[in-house]
């Protein structure tokens, strides 16, 4: 197996040295991100395990995908795959989901970290107070 070297490093190390990102910069990468969702969804296949640890930057801070350990091909799932703190909730409430929608929920959560720099909520969870004060929409 042969893969492309990402030497611009994981976007999650990137965010941690600079710190959040300005709206326009933010909107680059947002707009990288959602272009590859979309090439992903156009070939039935959903990552479950966004986050920015699994996104890689090239040397010119082109965006890279990786770790499809968890994707999946099918349209619904059921399976709780993925990371914790990127979940959708329909995930932690062990319900079926649709792939590409819980990958926009995901990212979704990375647009937040790039423009504030850390994450909005723990999980999506009504156990979670920061997570129950978003979804009544009170912020």
């Amino acid at each position: 197996m042969a893969l492309e070297l990402a030497r611009g490093g994981e976007l999650f190390d990137y965010i941690s040295q600079t710190g959040e990102f300005s709206e326009d910069v933010a909107r680059y990468y947002f707009h990288q991100l959602i272009d590859a969702l979309d090439y992903m969804n156009q070939k039935g296949i959903s990552h479950r395990d966004l986050k920015p640890e699994n996104i890689l930057m090239s040397d010119e801070f082109a965006l890279k995908l990786a770790d499809f350990g968890f994707g999946s091909n099918q349209e619904t799932n059921i399976s709780r795959k993925g990371t914790q703190a990127y979940m959708a909730p329909e995930i932690h409430k062990g319900e079926e989901y649709v792939g590409i929608e819980v990958d926009l929920f995901a990212a979704g959560i990375i647009l937040y970290i790039m423009m504030v720099g850390r994450p909005c909520f723990h999980q999506a969870k009504a156990s979670d107070s920061y997570y129950k004060y978003m979804a009544a929409g009170k912020c």
